[in-house]
């Protein structure tokens, strides 16, 4: 019995390269499924094709079946210009936009979208090129990994994928306009994991880690984030094909690559995405509740539902939408937000984003005032990680409002610029005491000293007689003197605040003390 089934394939192996041996012919599927249906002779490349669309796409669609406009994206081998045995060696043009089926048995074996489309017609010998080469372990490789391969096909009114992800920043991932970076991203261990087609091919196998570290970076050689970096030709295991599942995708590059428990204030940040939408990796201060927007719990397929929002094709005057200039679309947020302006030209949905930049402006101002000594504080550096960690995800507050928000405002209260707080008097006082602010009333300033006999952390903060935070006008740490400290009038956020009693609080290690005053405008 095993003699014969030696026999059996070896037999069916010299047909095959009978078939193909020496000419770059189309010979169809089924000359590849003899060694790549099964792990032990081969791969499993033909049983995973065969449950995806690309298998039954001249099968399954009677609107194609015999139209020559259809036949060169829905068969094999379509080549006119060439006797290669390709689909269109077997028909006969009607010349009404339809075809005939000249030989049934040879056209059979080339319909629907097969290996030889990818990988180009099967060639064995002397001669032949990358997919079967003449010595050496047989490995198939694709004509071309760039999206060209599948844009041929998928650049029509009912599917134009390849000319958005033509206009996509992903088209463009392995180069810029700086040769430094360029350089870079090309041949850095790190950047080419992201921001090249052969870096994330292997970056993609590390199930675990978030922060890409390629073995060999492609250089000169990098093709951009094309197609098949998402997408498995040959497998539909995950929907819509794409290599792990759509909540991990996009993150796998769109996270600022450190463990979101441990943030390093001080660190460089950036591509901070997949962490705010989690409401995660922030420098989160002690003593505040860090609120997170419901959009984490609801966007289950997290940026994809936005950002790759689909819609299908209703006739030439309205060509589909595939999603893949992955800009985010407005009509995704109609479902929970029914008041969202669908062609609006922002998000700024409610005003959000117009709060968040206020916020961050505020903090803005005050790193900007901040001296080359504080600088080195590790009150700047929180203050600074937050304001980078809500800049660079570029949502301006859409992705987490709520935390996005938390992140500003905690900065701004625990950062003051030191220049703000001034120190009028350096010697030792005997004791910490708080004065009475003067003037008061007073409009539109006002002075408050405080002072301090030994080195600590200090604080000074205004409050409302509801005690409502209103203020931060001094916190960090402090060497021994008696400081000045001024008052506008204004909150955290600049405006200023109505006529009416405030509260002052001075804080400096155990010691605390409160005073009143009176602003009026």
């Amino acid at each position: 019995m095993k003699i014969t089934k030696i026999i059996l394939s070896l037999a069916a192996f010299i047909i095959l390269i009978s078939q193909s041996a020496f000419a770059q012919n189309y010979s169809g599927v089924n000359s590849c499924k003899s060694c790549h249906s099964n792990a032990g002779a081969g791969r499993i490349q033909y049983t995973q094709w065969a449950q995806t669309l690309h298998s039954i796409g001249y099968d399954s669609l009677p609107s194609v079946k015999n139209q020559i406009d259809c036949a060169p994206c829905h068969l094999t081998g379509w080549d006119t210009t060439k006797a290669n045995k390709g689909a269109d060696d077997y028909i006969t043009n009607n010349l009404d936009g339809t075809f005939t089926v000249a030989n049934t048995t040879e056209f059979a074996k080339k319909i629907n979208v097969q290996c030889e489309n990818c990988h180009g017609p099967v060639q064995i010998g002397s001669t032949a090129p990358a997919n079967h080469p003449a010595t050496g372990p047989i490995k198939g490789s694709l004509q071309n990994p760039n999206a060209e391969l599948c844009g041929g096909c998928h650049k029509r009114d009912q599917q134009p994928t390849y000319p958005e992800w033509q206009i996509s920043k992903h088209a463009f991932s392995d180069t810029n306009a700086s040769p430094f970076l360029t350089n870079m991203f090309r041949s850095d261990s790190s950047c080419s994991g992201c921001h090249t087609y052969q870096g994330f091919m292997e970056f993609i196998k590390d199930t675990i880690n978030l922060v890409p570290h390629v073995t060999s970076p492609p250089g000169n050689a990098a093709v951009p984030l094309s197609c098949v970096a998402c997408h498995d030709p040959h497998s539909k295991a995950i929907d819509k094909q794409l290599r792990i599942a759509k909540d991990q995708l996009c993150q796998k590059c769109h996270n600022p690559e450190y463990d979101p428990a441990n943030p390093t204030p001080g660190n460089e940040v950036h591509n901070t995405a997949s962490y705010m939408f989690e409401a995660k990796g922030g420098y989160e201060y002690a003593g505040y509740n860090y609120q997170s927007s419901p959009h984490k719990d609801v966007i289950t397929d997290k940026c994809i539902t936005c950002h790759m929002f689909s819609a299908p094709y209703n006739g030439p005057s309205e060509p589909a939408k595939t999603g893949h200039t992955f800009e985010p679309s407005g009509k995704s947020c109609v479902g929970c937000h029914s008041d969202f302006d669908t062609l609006a030209t922002t998000f700024d949905y409610r005003g959000v984003q117009t709060m968040i930049d206020s916020i961050a402006n505020v903090l803005s101002l005050k790193l900007a005032a901040a001296s080359p000594a504080d600088s080195t504080t590790d009150e700047f550096k929180r203050a600074k990680f937050n304001y980078d960690f809500v800049m660079s995800d570029l949502s301006r507050g859409i992705h987490n409002t709520q935390y996005a928000q938390g992140l500003l405002e905690s900065a701004i209260a625990n950062f003051t610029p030191s220049n703000a707080v001034k120190i009028i008097d350096d010697g030792i006082p005997s004791k910490f005491e708080l004065a009475q602010n003067y003037p008061n009333p007073f409009n539109p300033t006002t002075k408050i000293i405080v002072d301090l006999p030994r080195s600590g952390n200090a604080s000074l903060i205004i409050y409302d007689i509801l005690g409502n935070r209103i203020a931060t006008l001094m916190n960090g740490t402090f060497k021994p003197g008696k400081y000045e400290i001024a008052w506008n009038g204004s909150n955290d956020f600049g405006s200023v605040v109505p006529s009416g009693v405030y509260i002052y609080k001075f804080e400096a290690g155990s010691f605390t003390q409160t005073k009143k005053m009176l602003f009026m405008k």
